[in-house]
């Protein structure tokens, strides 16, 4: 699985891991949720993530103040 094609979503259920436009997990919470899933699929969380709610990408890092 390449690194760079898997990018997050946040909207109003959630924020999910996405590879190649297809969910790799449901909706989660938490960064730490996403931390999980990054780790059973050996991947690193992405620097940037789609915000459906704002619509537009923002720092992965921000996240936790998005929900």
């Amino acid at each position: 699985m390449k690194t760079e094609e898997i990018t997050l979503s946040i909207d109003q259920s959630g924020i999910r891991l996405i590879y190649q436009g297809l969910p790799l997990c449901n909706d989660k919470h938490s960064i730490d949720e996403i931390y999980l899933v990054c780790k059973m699929y050996k991947c690193d969380l992405p620097k940037s993530a789609w915000n459906g709610i704002k619509g537009c990408w923002v720092h992965t890092q921000t996240i936790e103040g998005e929900l």
